[in-house]
């Protein structure tokens, strides 16, 4: 199963962002492939590295997806295509920006696509479902 894992730019990356990737990594099965967003010509953003660096260690192999040379609309593309590839979405916010930007977006297009998505809002110490839609049970 392939697996795109993405974080709004908003969300601060420290250990109680680390413990729930990790919470989040631990349920799914080793062999379950990890995709992440890249910028176009910069290193992963904090959280995609910690996403990547973590997903790594425990297993998984990790994808990075890059958008095309082209400027705004090529990174929503970008997103589209992850999404398309995607079996399941799962997607973190920082508590008071939920469902922004380019984050939202994937959500968006998960949604549009039917696949199965989760999007919490990170609380400090816990996280807060804010939406899910499970296509492959027949649920939504």
């Amino acid at each position: 199963m392939k697996v795109c894992i993405v974080g709004s730019r908003s969300l601060e990356v420290d250990g109680n962002v680390a413990l729930h990737v990790v919470t989040t990594l631990v349920q799914l099965d080793p062999s379950d492939e990890i995709l992440v967003r890249k910028p176009l010509t910069r290193v992963l953003r904090p959280f995609e590295a910690l996403v990547a660096s973590l997903a790594g260690t425990m297993g998984h192999t990790v994808t990075e997806y890059a958008p095309e040379p082209g400027g705004r609309a090529q990174v929503f593309l970008r997103d589209v295509e992850m999404v398309r590839d995607s079996d399941q979405v799962i997607a973190f916010f920082a508590d008071g920006d939920e469902m922004s930007g380019g984050t939202g977006h994937v959500v968006d297009k998960a949604i549009d696509q039917k696949r199965s998505v989760r999007a919490y809002a990170v609380e400090a110490d816990k996280l807060r479902l804010i939406a899910e839609e499970d296509w492959s049970e027949g649920t939504a």
